[in-house]
């Protein structure tokens, strides 16, 4: 199937189709048309809001992002969640399998796990949704340039998807908030949920240097009625970030640049590189 396929209209919930250009609904009297941004992308965000302009990480957020990945720094954990897909899907004899990557930033996790789950013998499919439309715009743009498989970026409402019931064998939430409702609809009954979350000393070195008393993360996810997990395993590396815009990069890819003061800010400039820790707690739920 065509990632379209997979998607409905975000005003009436009708179908669509592309004539190349455009996104048309042919669900309704009146047809809801969508156009395709010159990078790529479509924005299909819930309309009749003015703060849609505004939401998800801004501009500077998606340049350090991507930025950051680019360098190589998180690549095991896009690698291993392509394994795990790979390997589930073959598990129940799928040689083909689409999936929803559920806040998707700029892109760079996705087409990873694109890539991986072709190299290893499964035809993908992927739909990647952020709120933030300069992520999503950024993500096209990648997966044009990688050519790494049926890709198709939006801007969109991760707690209102535009895509259809029970289409999709997995979900994807990588650092990120779980909209479980939403996740159990779009899922195949016997579809997979894989959330990648922070492990207790994730990047914890870089909370040392910000603040006077670094809080660990609480590396823990409840899960609710209608899931059930299948396993649960942690990845931890240490990396050596070099230079001081790699650092202040990390920073930005972070909760923490929405609630550090300017005080604890401004002890990165005497940051010239930082050894920390990744460590990162994947989960696999099955939807039941």
């Amino acid at each position: 199937m065509r990632a379209i396929d997979y998607l409905k209209c975000p005003v009436c919930g009708g179908d669509v189709e592309s004539d190349g250009k455009s996104l048309i609904c042919t669900g309704s009297e009146r047809r809801h048309l969508f156009d395709f941004s010159s990078t790529g992308y479509v924005n299909l965000l819930p309309p009749g809001k003015g703060r849609n302009a505004r939401t998800g990480d801004y501009k500077i957020m998606i340049s350090a992002r991507t930025r950051f990945l680019d360098k190589g720094y998180f690549d095991k954990i896009p690698a291993r969640i392509g394994d795990i897909i790979s390997t589930l899907a073959k598990n129940e004899g799928k040689s083909e399998i689409a999936f929803a990557d559920c806040a998707c930033g700029e892109g760079y996790h996705t087409c990873s796990i694109l890539k991986t789950v072709a190299e290893n013998g499964i035809d993908p499919v992927a739909l990647a949704f952020d709120a933030s439309k300069h992520g999503a715009s950024r993500g096209a743009r990648r997966a044009a340039k990688l050519d790494c498989g049926e890709a198709f970026f939006a801007a969109g409402n991760i707690f209102s998807l535009p895509v259809k019931d029970g289409a999709f064998d997995f979900a994807l939430s990588i650092f990120a908030p779980i909209a479980w409702d939403e996740m159990s609809r779009i899922l195949k009954d016997d579809g997979y949920l894989i959330v990648a979350s922070s492990g207790k000393r994730h990047i914890y070195e870089l909370r040392q240097v910000l603040y006077d008393e670094p809080r660990e993360a609480s590396g823990v996810v409840s899960c609710p009625g209608g899931f059930s997990v299948v396993s649960e395993e942690t990845i931890s590396y240490k990396i050596k970030i070099d230079g001081n815009e790699a650092v202040t990069d990390l920073f930005y890819m972070t909760p923490f640049c929405y609630k550090t003061s300017k005080k604890d800010f401004e002890k990165l400039s005497a940051v010239s590189s930082l050894d920390t820790t990744v460590e990162v707690k994947l989960t696999v739920y099955k939807k039941s």
